[in-house]
């Protein structure tokens, strides 16, 4: 059985990368929807 290997994870391309974004949680008053 051929082994499967998994995707190298970068650490480029996240929404946080964006500038101006900002991640929260949906408990967070400041950003409910957990990203503004």
């Amino acid at each position: 059985m051929a082994s499967r290997r998994r995707p190298q994870q970068s650490s480029e391309g996240w929404i946080t990368d964006v500038d101006g974004i900002k991640v929260g949680h949906f408990t967070d008053p400041r950003r409910p929807t957990g990203c503004t």
